[in-house]
């Protein structure tokens, strides 16, 4: 019971408001859905997509990257250790792969997601990050996953995992949505649609399935990654500011009559 309860006020403590970038959870019938949403409009805060050459743990991923918020990337191959998809970074593209949607993050804070024909190529010079291979979830604000349209041939893209996703609202503010308890992508779609999400898509879940926000892993990975998405400060001054969420202090309570007149015989013994 007091391990439920301190987990409550560290979860109540992310979910302080935190300017351009906050926390939440969203509960669909008995699963919940730890969600952070962000203004990339705001000159505080920016997206990345940040990569490793092999499967690192995800701390060395986020190692000096002011990183405020992560969720895991695209999916990989455990053997090459390399992702199946396109990983552009920092207007490189560290990895190619010409299947499903893509993801992509503009100079202004603009966040695209675009279906692209299996096989076609994309050209990122519009983008300073992104990434492919992400399955379409929902679609001008209903949930419509077809990973078999999407080329994806592995069952377990459509069975019951632990998932994670990517969205963007009506108004165009990003949402990172993740959860440990298996959901089948329709499932995750109607999370993300509640969350307000008007275009979504999943990203690599199961045991790669992560999310981090101001210091905590809230879903933390089974495995190593190979890229993650980052919501990171601009501003290297700013990045203390961002990244703390401190719990507000807590009251201090009267103590009972009993421990009072406890005390005061105490007291008067030691006299």
């Amino acid at each position: 019971m007091r391990w439920f309860t301190l987990f409550g006020l560290c979860l109540a403590a992310l979910a302080r408001p935190a300017g351009p970038i906050g926390y939440e959870t969203v509960r669909v019938g008995r699963t919940t859905y730890h969600v952070v949403r962000a203004d990339l409009a705001s000159p505080r805060i920016e997206a990345a997509v940040v990569s490793a050459p092999k499967l690192v743990s995800i701390w060395q991923l986020l190692s000096g990257q002011r990183t405020v918020a992560a969720i895991t990337g695209t999916f990989f191959d455990p053997r090459s250790q390399k992702p199946v998809a396109d990983v552009f970074s920092n207007g490189i593209l560290k990895a190619s792969g010409n299947r499903a949607t893509l993801v992509g993050f503009d100079l202004f804070g603009t966040v695209q997601i675009r279906d692209v024909p299996f096989g076609k190529p994309v050209d990122w010079s519009e983008f300073k990050h992104g990434l492919r291979g992400a399955v379409r979830v929902v679609t001008k604000g209903r949930v419509r996953p077809d990973p078999k349209a999407q080329r994806f041939r592995d069952n377990r893209i459509w069975g019951k995992a632990a998932r994670t996703g990517l969205g963007v609202t009506k108004t165009g503010k990003l949402v990172l949505i993740a959860t440990t308890q298996p959901v089948y992508l329709r499932q995750l779609g109607a999370a993300m649609v509640k969350a307000g999400v008007r275009e979504g898509v999943a990203l690599d879940g199961g045991g790669s399935a992560a999310l981090y926000y101001r210091g905590q892993l809230v879903v933390r990975p089974k495995r190593l990654l190979n890229n993650v998405v980052v919501l990171r400060a601009k501003d290297p001054s700013l990045w203390d500011v961002l990244r703390q969420a401190k719990a507000a202090p807590k009251p201090k309570s009267k103590p009972s009559p009993q421990k009072v007149a406890t005390k005061s015989r105490r007291s008067s013994a030691a006299r």
